[in-house]
């Protein structure tokens, strides 16, 4: 919303006048008319926009010439439209890179707190070198979801679970949950084609009987999205790191505009970027708008893989659905949907998950803190990262 200074003037208004009229509703009534106001900015895309923009997403790829063959029109045309949707930020092109590769791993960590008002743990709050995001939920039962980068040395699963006893010293946290990512089950699927470019097609109570029925399907295969990176014969430097951090931060860049954000030498650059590329160490992935479908859900379940399968091929009818699965059976679904139906499909998910341990919330805070890779942490004599003492401590 930063690219609409008018609503950071009418919401600013709209708070003020609440503040004398609101009383205990205050943010009942600010979040209303917040959720209101951004539906109100959903982008308009051209015919040839939408095309482009489905096409994209189905491909991950915003080469023109690719783009260009799909469809059978000239590389030009679809170059001016992908430069259009690039400047009206309905589809960005960021890089990705394995986990493994660079000897990290992911954690992902459930707390539960005995008041919604409570401070969170201090692992969660400070400036904390492997903290990638946080989804702080404050509506029914106050917990939180956070995802670690961590190194994969750090903790065995006895380890992890520990660190959540550790956890459980905060007088406020009544539950606390260390899991590991599957990486090779990450799954991601979008569906845009209710959007006709103006507005979603979606009449009221569309979503549910589509969720229910495919819900009672057999459990499907997913189609496998991860590529598994060739680190055979590979050793990590820290120009590795070095490249990967910059990419993180500005997304893909050529080789010389990569170089003099260095200050390395060309050839090395060149040499080190390329073999990252041919080990599939760093990829691409295209994302698109979070106005089109501003509507943020966020589930975590224990259930079985069948189970998993099932639900993510049943939310396939969203806009967006992106599955993570842990070690331990538990799985974190993050959904998006239009604004006017998020109610409608909260209560849908809650039917067909009926009876399953699970957390599930929306218009939640939902925080991506702006990581980078803790290069000061990398030991290049060791090539291994190093953790401090205070990283992931308890209560003082």
């Amino acid at each position: 919303m930063l690219q609409f200074p008018e609503v950071f003037d009418k919401l600013h208004d709209a708070y003020l006048e609440l503040l004398e009229t609101s009383g205990t509703q205050l943010r009942e009534d600010f979040l209303k008319i917040f959720f209101r106001v951004r539906a109100s900015l959903i982008p308009q895309l051209s015919p040839g926009e939408l095309r482009v923009f489905r096409l994209a997403l189905k491909m991950q790829s915003l080469s023109p010439g690719t783009l260009a063959s799909e469809i059978g029109t000239t590389k030009g045309y679809v170059s001016r439209i992908v430069s259009g949707l690039r400047r009206k930020s309905m589809l960005w092109e960021v890089v990705r890179f394995s986990y493994k590769a660079l000897g990290l791993q992911v954690l992902i960590v459930m707390i539960e707190l005995n008041d919604l008002d409570a401070e969170l743990p201090v692992p969660f709050t400070r400036e904390n070198p492997w903290l990638y995001s946080i989804f702080d939920s404050r509506m029914g039962t106050r917990f939180a979801i956070a995802h670690f980068i961590v190194p994969r040395s750090w903790r065995s699963q006895s380890e992890a679970r520990a660190w959540a006893d550790k956890l459980l010293e905060y007088e406020q946290v009544t539950n606390a949950r260390v899991f590991q990512r599957d990486e090779s089950a990450c799954w991601r699927h979008y569906n845009y084609e209710p959007f006709d470019g103006q507005k979603w097609q979606v009449t009221s109570g569309l979503y549910g009987p589509m969720l229910r029925a495919a819900f009672k399907e057999p459990a499907q295969p997913l189609e496998t999205q991860a590529l598994e990176p060739d680190l055979h014969s590979f050793s990590l430097d820290s120009i590795d790191i070095q490249i990967i951090d910059v990419l993180l931060q500005e997304g893909p860049l050529t080789i010389r505009a990569l170089r003099k954000k260095l200050r390395r030498d060309y050839g090395l650059v060149y040499k080190r970027y390329t073999t990252l590329k041919k080990r599939n160490i760093i990829t691409t992935r295209v994302i698109p708008s979070p106005f089109l479908a501003p509507g943020l859900i966020v589930i975590m379940a224990k259930v079985d893989n069948d189970d998993h399968r099932r639900l993510c091929n049943a939310f396939k009818c969203l806009p967006e659905v992106y599955a993570e699965r842990t070690t331990e059976e538990y799985s974190v679904f993050t959904l998006r949907v239009p604004e006017e139906h998020i109610r409608t499909v909260v209560d849908d998910v809650n039917d067909i998950m009926v009876g399953r341990d699970r957390w599930m919330t929306y218009h939640g805070n939902m925080h991506f803190v702006s990581w980078r890779l803790p290069i000061d942490r990398w030991m290049e004599s060791y090539k291994e990262w190093r953790i401090d003492e205070n990283d992931f401590g308890g209560p003082d």
